[in-house]
């Protein structure tokens, strides 16, 4: 009895190991993002977003504060246009800094997670869009697929908590 006490305790060992590796891939998927924005500009680097969403890719942005984030409508927006909206975002400041404080991974199946990831995201505007800083403090709630590739976020809900300052302006 005792070799299958080891035995079995192995195998839970592995199990936990494969879990903490899942859960550390999928904050780096949600780290690459804020990475991404920061410092590979769209117009450099048209593919970095493949590395974070998948192809099919859904988002909602609240630009207002919500009691809860079911009032995030997820749209189907894709990898493409997803991509041209953030590369339009970043031409507007002069630099940005995203930073992801506290993350909740839940790996719900076998290449499957969901993540609840605190954001607070520092932006100076160039003087075109008025200068000055913008600052978001806010949540990704994201699913995650896991694909080939690794782990690619397909469907994300963002919203802010407070903000200081005023985003650039849309063109």
């Amino acid at each position: 009895a005792r070799g299958y006490t080891v035995y079995a305790m192995a195998a839970e060992a592995s199990d936990l190991s494969q879990q903490l590796f899942e859960r550390q891939e999928v904050v780096d998927t949600i780290t690459r993002f804020s990475v991404t924005m920061d410092t590979k500009p769209v117009s450099e680097d048209p593919g970095g977003f493949g590395e974070v969403f998948t192809a099919d890719v859904q988002f909602g942005l609240s630009r207002q504060r919500v009691a809860s984030s079911d009032e995030v409508k997820l749209n189907p927006v894709g990898l493409d246009a997803l991509t041209a909206m953030l590369g339009g975002i970043q031409a507007k400041y002069v630099g940005t800094q995203h930073n992801n404080t506290n993350c909740t991974v839940t790996i719900t199946g076998p290449d499957t997670a969901t993540a609840v990831t605190y954001a607070a995201n520092y932006h100076k505007k160039t003087e075109a869009h008025g200068g000055g800083r913008f600052d978001y403090h806010g949540v990704y709630e994201d699913e995650l697929v896991k694909t080939d590739a690794g782990w690619r976020i397909c469907a994300r809900k963002q919203y802010p908590l407070f903000m200081e300052g005023t985003p650039a302006p849309n063109e």
